[in-house]
């Protein structure tokens, strides 16, 4: 009877309280009262879970229903049992959904062994942290994702360490790229976020910086070639272009300055960065401009091919393999 008491002491969740259901769940301080053949078919660990025998004695009962005690937290607890429960809850993209909701079903679908939850909430990170550089190029404003109160930052943070927690590593190489393109006061201020990274992970963070400098630099190497022999003879506006290539050409020169002593800056090698920045697009002529981005292009294509290397990952190859066979596209 004490038992009892304590527990209806507790918040009862208002969308996942079915009042003829058979099984309450406990996370935190927040109870769910659900049907047990429902959650047993949709996962085998579930299913172990409400018929495994328990002393009469040890079980908390409410309203005639036993209490299974989950150690999640209740807000991961509410979006996980909404997709179990809710067929239209938590959709497959292109639908919108929330990012939290994304992380706390995938997170739980693994746990629980919900495998169809886990490949969909898969597929919604799949599109934001691609394995090809084309698609990566065009993939990261999180067009159907509502992040509420966190940064992109926090985002990459937590997704660095759920995708690391379960087994996810084709979604790394592009998660620690997003994290070290952040200035690294930033990355470090980050909270909990950034804390609960174990240590190994937050090292690869740091450690990449320096890679990723060298890099954005490198990436307009371009600059030094473009006004070479065979490429002056194909210009058709030779003073504006060497203007511009000139004043590209200081931007970049102080940017490097700066880096030597200062990491603040954001480094991003694999998006437009000082390219956008420079406007050598309205700058150049169509035939430097061509040259440019071909040159500005190949340097990229080569640092994202050895974009897993830099983190201590398998190869792209391996990493393709294990997100078809996650994705059950294999």
């Amino acid at each position: 009877m004490a038992a009892a008491t304590q527990v209806q002491a507790l918040q009862r969740s208002t969308d996942l309280w079915f009042p003829n259901a058979n099984l309450i769940l406990r996370a935190e301080n927040t109870l769910f009262r659900v049907l047990s053949d429902i959650l047993a078919a949709r996962s085998s660990v579930f299913r172990d879970m409400v018929t495994f025998p328990q002393p009469d004695e040890e079980t908390e009962v409410l309203e005639g229903c036993p209490v299974v005690c989950i150690h999640d937290s209740a807000a991961e607890a509410e979006v996980f049992l909404k997709a179990v429960f809710d067929s239209s809850f938590f959709m497959p993209p292109p639908s919108k959904v929330e990012f939290n909701t994304v992380i706390g079903v995938l997170r739980l679908a693994h746990k629980y062994d919900v495998e169809y939850l886990c490949r969909r909430a898969l597929e919604h990170l799949d599109s934001l942290y691609p394995v090809s550089f084309d698609t990566f190029r065009t993939a990261y404003d999180y067009p159907n994702y509502s992040v509420n109160y966190l940064d992109v930052v926090d985002i990459n943070l937590i997704v660095l360490r759920v995708a690391s927690e379960i087994g996810a590593l084709w979604l790394l190489p592009a998660a620690y790229y997003c994290i070290c393109s952040y200035p690294v006061e930033e990355i470090v201020a980050s909270g909990q976020a950034w804390s609960s990274l174990i240590p190994q992970m937050q090292h690869k963070c740091l450690a990449a910086v320096p890679q990723l400098i060298r890099t954005t630099a490198r990436a307009h190497g371009f600059l030094l070639t473009l006004q070479s022999a065979e490429r002056r003879g194909l210009c058709y506006s030779l003073e504006l272009c060497e203007d511009a290539i000139s004043d590209a050409q200081k931007i970049l020169l102080d940017w490097s300055d700066y880096n030597r002593d200062d990491e603040r800056t954001e480094l991003d090698p694999l998006g437009h960065g000082l390219f956008s920045y420079m406007e050598l697009d309205e700058e150049l002529c169509g035939v430097c401009s061509e040259f440019a981005k071909t040159e500005h292009l190949a340097v990229q294509n080569d640092f994202w091919d050895r974009l897993p290397e830099l983190f201590g990952l398998p190869t792209w190859e391996t990493l393709i393999a294990l997100r078809e066979e996650a994705l059950g596209r294999g």
